[in-house]
């Protein structure tokens, strides 16, 4: 049984704020641009090496991240599902991630071709048994985009002003998750 963790915004306390900026850039291309490669291509590209290294040893593969690195465990999940990377016996739970945005650019015209088939696949309700997403109600970050897979929504007491506040895997002690 194997466990991955995928993460997207790193800690502040290893960045400097130029850096910190960087990867929010980074993030945001990614995520509401619908920009391939970045983030997304490494996490498909070390679950398949994983896979082609150690799927023997294996008898599921759990994926899970919070916020971007939910976005990304949505991702690899459904390369598998679609059969872009080999098939191990796994599952995807995020927890307040971003879904897959429905914005046209020009700049990466494959990914952007990718994106709108899991879209399509998610609406043929292909990756609900597979891919779980929990959001808490006033989390505005995951709410943006179509999260792929089943969701669950979860109220919690008003506590902040600061949207970003429901945001947090705090929230989630609050509620009883599905």
């Amino acid at each position: 049984m194997l466990f991955i963790y995928l993460y997207g915004l790193e800690p502040k306390s290893e960045h400097s704020s130029k850096e910190e900026w960087q990867d929010f850039l980074v993030d945001f291309l990614q995520v509401v641009e619908n920009i391939g490669g970045l983030q997304i291509g490494e996490a498909v590209d070390y679950v398949r090496e994983l896979i082609q290294t150690d799927s023997e040893m294996m008898s599921h593969m759990y994926i899970t991240g919070h916020s971007l690195g939910g976005y990304l465990a949505q991702y690899v999940q459904s390369e598998m599902i679609d059969e872009n990377l080999p098939w191990v016996e796994s599952f995807a739970v995020t927890f307040n991630a971003p879904g897959f945005s429905p914005s046209i650019n020009f700049a990466d015209i494959a990914h952007q071709a990718k994106v709108i088939k899991k879209r399509a696949n998610d609406k043929l309700k292909k990756y609900d048994d597979l891919i779980v997403n929990h959001r808490i109600n006033l989390d505005i970050i995951s709410f943006f985009g179509d999260d792929l897979g089943t969701v669950y929504t979860y109220s919690t007491v008003e506590g902040s002003m600061n949207p970003l506040y429901y945001h947090s895997l705090d929230r989630f002690k609050e509620v009883n998750l599905k």
